[in-house]
């Protein structure tokens, strides 16, 4: 997924305050792409061998439970070794597909909370703040500034994905990107 270990520089021409408009901005944008498809659009998998687009907004709430955990290792210095997780394991092994509408809402709702509590923390971190680090299982060390480009992205390339996907079920949708440069 990452090169050589390390995070891109990709983001680096960017202030936070961009970053933080685009991780903020990631929920109710999801929502906004979602409106006009029924479950079964859904949960089409147009893309062979890729997720549905009901597989990928549960992903996205899924990540942002690992991604929130990682933030707050990273601002409060406690355990600052990231746990690794398998995205395609907690996809089968969950059952994303198989999952209800009701679960699906909870997994938006879930999604948007945890945006809203972490960015608390965002906006509140000071200068030092961003320079603390963590340590990911792909990249090594990371600092909370990395960490916020990462999940800025991370939202932007899943909206994206879904755009991607509602083209290819026949409901295209314009809608631009906050971020046209993707991490990797």
């Amino acid at each position: 997924m990452y090169q050589n270990g390390s995070l891109p520089d990709t983001y680096a021409k960017f202030d936070n305050k961009k970053l933080l408009y685009v991780y903020d901005a990631a929920p109710r944008r999801v929502r906004e792409i979602l409106e006009g498809l029924s479950e079964t659009e859904l949960k089409e998998r147009p893309r062979p061998g890729k997720w549905s687009i009901f597989e990928t907004v549960v992903h996205l709430a899924d990540a942002e439970i690992v991604g929130a955990m990682r933030i707050r290792q990273t601002f409060t210095q406690s355990d600052r070794q990231f746990g690794f997780y398998d995205q395609e394991a907690w996809a089968d092994k969950l059952k994303y597909q198989e999952l209800s509408m009701a679960a699906f809402y909870y997994y938006m709702k879930l999604f948007e909370m945890l945006r809203l509590t972490t960015s608390t923390i965002f906006h509140n971190a000071t200068r030092s703040d961003w320079l603390k680090t963590g340590f990911h299982p792909e990249l090594g060390e990371v600092s909370l500034r990395q960490l916020l480009e990462m999940y800025a992205d991370h939202g932007e390339r899943h909206i994206q994905q879904i755009l991607q996907c509602r083209e290819l079920i026949k409901k295209p949708i314009s809608f631009p990107m906050l971020l046209e440069e993707r991490l990797y």
